[in-house]
């Protein structure tokens, strides 16, 4: 017997090693939140993982993102992520998708998963995602901002009764709109701190190495949870 998943067993059984084999989960975005969740659930034994990101690694992202790399640079973040994991998984079936999430593929994307993490930023990404897996069943876990934090204390809470998070507000006001009432969103209560412009005088949100990944592991936990029950 494989000792890949020996001690994973030990946790979770034979039928919930079993589950996870038969799961199939789409994580949307592969950054700091995204790659974690991906390199978590490759680990775990699941079955099968759909990674959509439409963006190349960038030298920006080597001091948070788990695929980054120097050697990955310039490399599509679907292969980037790809090469990552068959390093130490051989065996999960990838269906890499190198496009950005929005209104006119959510449905296409979506289709077909047991469970879909959305660990991107782009506030109309989030609003069709959350739309689409409501009308089609499909349970949706949604990271909300990382960015301009320190403290790595996320957890899964309903997006309808959060407070103090900016990207949580604003996707709060678009999914009342649309009708959403309810969402599993992985949050923490650490406002977001002020931070000077960036090198080229915009807001890009400032980070640090373990705060996106504690979300990332946080969403990965949850995925795994529900898919076991």
């Amino acid at each position: 017997m494989s000792q890949v998943h020996a001690r994973t067993r030990r946790l979770i059984g034979e039928d919930g090693l079993r589950r996870l084999e038969r799961a199939r989960v789409c994580v949307v975005g592969l950054g700091g939140v995204g790659g974690a969740a991906v390199w978590a659930l490759s680990r775990c034994g699941v079955g099968m993982l759909r990674l959509v990101d439409g963006d190349v690694v960038t030298e920006s992202n080597l001091n948070r993102q788990i695929i980054a790399e120097y050697d990955s640079i310039g490399m599509e973040k679907t292969r980037a992520a790809e090469r990552m994991i068959r390093r130490y998984n051989r065996d999960v079936a990838l269906d890499l998708c190198c496009v950005r999430a929005g209104e006119d593929n959510a449905r296409e994307l979506i289709a077909d998963m047991d469970v879909v993490i959305d660990a991107v930023d782009d506030l109309n990404a989030k609003e069709a995602l959350a739309v689409c897996c409501k009308e089609a069943g499909v349970p949706l876990l949604s990271s909300m901002g990382t960015g301009n934090k320190l403290q790595t204390a996320f957890a899964m809470r309903d997006l309808f009764s959060t407070s103090g998070d900016p990207l949580a507000r604003a996707l709060r006001r678009r999914l009342r709109r649309r009708g959403v009432e309810t969402l599993a969103v992985c949050i923490s209560d650490e406002l977001p701190r002020d931070v000077p412009p960036d090198e080229n005088g915009g807001h890009t949100p400032a980070s640090i190495a373990f705060v996106p990944p504690s979300a990332g592991l946080t969403l990965a936990s949850e995925a795994v949870r529900r898919l076991l029950l």
